[in-house]
This record gives C-alpha cells, sequence and structure tokens, in this order.
C-alpha cells in the first residue's frame, strides 16, 4: 500500500508517493532534497 504525501517546503509543494511501511520515518524530497517525515498514522 502507498501513501501521498506533499512536500513541506513552500518553493516545491510537490506530491511522493511512499510506502506504508516507511511510517513513523523520515523521507527525502525528490526534487528539492527536503527531509520529510512520515506521520506514523
Amino acid at each position: 500500500m502507498v501513501i501521498a504525501i506533499r512536500c513541506p517546503a513552500p518553493k516545491c509543494r510537490k506530491y511522493m508517493l511512499v510506502e506504508a511501511a516507511d511510517r513513523g520515518k523520515t523521507v527525502t524530497c525528490l526534487i528539492c532534497k527536503v527531509a520529510i517525515p512520515i506521520p506514523a498514522k
């Protein structure tokens, strides 16, 4: 299952799909390289 998340950077704001197994972790935006925390639930 995948989750759609949005980059919090004001100049980026792109959506990304991440795996549900990544909940509670931090991923990096593929466009602007900002760290994005994935909510645990």
